[in-house]
């Protein structure tokens, strides 16, 4: 009788890891958003329209006391979520410095230096983001990763991707976006995901946030919710 008993709590055991292992490879689900709202940065440096129903946490340099997770150099970060669909905004003035500063001293200067700055720092910010997944590829259209568009940021690049979650047997596989600004003196990273599953309903959210984030205050530009912020908006290529 023992025998059968262990059994059975064996049979349970596993039925159970392999129900909560299914669950976490095939998710709910994400309602796709209906309606935005702007929220701007904590060090003014950008506006951006997020839908409503998603959650967001950020670190930018706060003043009331609380121990700050932001540097001047890199003033923060903002993450809006729902469930396993996420994009991360993060800006940095160390990384547009230094890419100002090596032009301004170098007396032979890189092929890859001749181009904006955004090109470079799109490049630098890949190789940081490819040790944060397994199997991390980017897609290529017409031969091409990387593909620059007019935002309200001014020139942009912007690269798709698939990979892995480090722990990839527990998780579904990802797709998303990764994109590189440059306004001023500040470098904005933005980096959106979603299960491979939700991919056909989510990248028509991200492209709306990619499109929308635009600078503020402390980039230089009026405080206007980001509606004077120009810059042309035109349709990623491969669309």
């Amino acid at each position: 009788m023992s025998g059968k008993v262990a059994a059975l709590i064996l049979l349970l055991i596993v039925g159970g890891v392999g129900g909560y292992s299914w669950a976490l490879l095939h998710p709910a689900p994400i309602p796709v958003p209906v309606s935005y709202s702007s929220y701007k940065a904590g060090d003014q440096s950008f506006w951006v329209s997020i839908p409503d129903s998603w959650n967001h946490s950020d670190t930018w340099a706060l003043s009331s006391g609380e121990s700050a997770v932001a540097t001047d150099a890199h003033p923060g970060s903002a993450t809006f979520s729902d469930g396993a669909v996420r994009v991360d905004i993060y800006v940095d003035l160390l990384a547009t410095l230094k890419s100002n500063a090596m032009l301004q001293s170098s007396q032979v200067v890189p092929s890859s230096m001749t181009q904006p700055p955004v090109f470079t720092l799109h490049e630098q910010y890949g190789d940081k983001i490819v040790g944060n997944y397994r199997n991390y590829t980017e897609v290529t259209i017409d031969g091409k990763s990387e593909h620059d568009f007019r935002s309200k940021m001014g020139q942009s690049l912007l690269t798709e991707w698939t990979a892995d979650r480090p722990m990839w047997w527990l998780t579904p596989p990802l797709h998303g976006y990764r994109v590189s600004y440059v306004a001023g003196d500040r470098t904005y990273v933005l980096v959106a995901q979603c299960p491979e599953s939700e991919w056909n309903d989510m990248h028509p959210v991200f492209e709306n946030i990619i499109h929308s984030l635009a600078p503020g205050p402390a980039a230089g530009a009026n405080d206007t919710n980001g509606e004077s912020s120009g810059g042309m908006i035109v349709p990623f290529v491969g669309q």
